[in-house]
């Protein structure tokens, strides 16, 4: 057993608040084979979907990030590189267990504002006859000054409801069915096409009551599952946020659903946020972005420019081009070495492009300062706070 495994184990012992369904499949990994092998395929199901793990027990491992600052147009930093702050596995049930403060729920919607949008939600989506069995308030520790309901509720379908409203705008974060593979029969499942799965998922998510305006269709996709052991299709939409046109890559809504005699049936919705968005104005021009990075690929090596563009995105902060300003080595890179993955900003994505590259991935620092990059300029401030290799193809 790692460091890692008995570290889950002490807090299982410790009677954490996390979901049961996390608890029972940590635990089975830790004390069975089979159990071992069923959360191995729970985990990679997670990943596949990006299903949000900010409440379950690996955020006790989570490195919470603290910045060195000076203030630049409001934006709070003076370098990528920062030293880590880390919570023990104490602190963490400190604050789960500590219950939220009376200051933070004065800025909540009310308990009962909570139960009468779980309720319109169950009821848009086909459920009648909608009880609410708990009802509990949680802080939220991935969020600064964050808290969530967390609901179970039962209907005339399914007696094992759960859903998770956002304390601060009464938004769903997470819908499940824990009946759900009881909700239809594996062989009446109908044979649409993407199209047709696509109204579908458009018209779950105005069921949800998410606000369409601030969300783009991204992908939708079938994908087999075996749902009592028989091979069922089940479709994977994600919806994207946007801010003033530009999709913000790390805050969508994924759901996962079935199409049975002209009905759907949901597996899971939930709204993904990863770190913290700030959305400031724009300050620095394309032909700014593309000077400041022409002139630190000058840094980089002596190779002639061939190719440079430019777009507008969401980029979160990293440590790759302060690396290579400081000659880090990418392959002896500690488990322990900090980067920022905690704050998104507006960027301009400039792409730069060499005559005579080294482009591979290599972890060579001399091959990386030659080969063609991504430069994530802040429109704010005009401070790089990233980058990418850029592979061949993009």
């Amino acid at each position: 057993m790692d460091k890692t495994d008995k570290l889950i184990q002490k807090i299982l012992n410790e009677k954490l608040d996390i979901p049961e369904h996390f608890d029972k499949a940590i635990k089975n990994a830790l004390y069975t084979e089979e159990g071992k092998k069923a959360v191995s395929e729970y985990k990679a199901y997670l990943v596949r979907r990006k299903y949000r793990l900010r409440k379950i027990v690996a955020s006790a491992i989570i490195s919470i990030s603290s910045f060195s600052t000076i203030c630049a147009a409001g934006f709070v930093y003076d370098r990528v590189w920062y030293e880590p702050k880390t919570y023990s596995v104490e602190e963490i049930k400190q604050v789960i267990n500590s219950g939220v403060s009376e200051e933070l729920k004065k800025s909540l919607i009310s308990e009962e504002n909570a139960k009468e949008i779980a309720i319109n939600i169950c009821s848009n989506l086909g459920y009648s006859d909608i009880e609410i069995n708990s009802i509990k308030l949680n802080n939220d520790i991935s969020t600064d000054n964050g808290a969530y309901y967390n609901i179970t509720a039962s209907s005339d379908k399914s007696d094992d409801i759960h859903i998770n409203i956002d304390g601060k705008n009464g938004e769903l974060n997470d819908f499940r069915d824990e009946n759900f593979e009881n909700l239809f029969h594996s062989n009446n499942i109908d044979n649409i096409s993407n199209e047709e799965a696509l109204i579908y998922s458009n018209n779950i998510i105005d069921c949800l009551n998410y606000n369409k305006e601030e969300y783009e269709f991204s992908d939708i996709k079938k994908e087999t599952t075996y749902i009592k052991g028989v091979a069922t299709d089940l479709w994977n939409a994600e919806y994207y946020k946007v801010y003033n046109g530009i999709i913000n890559p790390y805050e969508y809504i994924n759901l996962d659903f079935v199409v049975t005699n002209e009905n759907f049936a949901i597996m899971q919705v939930s709204k993904i946020s990863s770190g913290k968005f700030e959305n400031d104005l724009i300050n620095i021009s394309q032909l700014d972005a593309i000077s400041i990075a022409s002139n630190k690929e000058k840094e980089f090596t002596n190779n002639k420019i061939s190719e440079i563009s430019v777009e507008l995105g969401i980029r979160k902060m990293n440590n790759y081009i302060y690396m290579l300003e400081n000659n880090l080595n990418f392959s002896n890179i500690s488990l322990d070495l900090p980067y920022s993955e905690d704050i998104s900003r507006k960027v301009w994505i400039v792409n730069v492009k060499n005559k005579n590259n080294m482009n591979n991935t290599t972890n060579n620092i001399d091959a990386l300062k030659n080969s063609d990059k991504q430069y994530y300029i802040d429109c704010s401030t005009g401070n790089i706070i990233g980058g990418q290799l850029l592979y061949k193809g993009k």
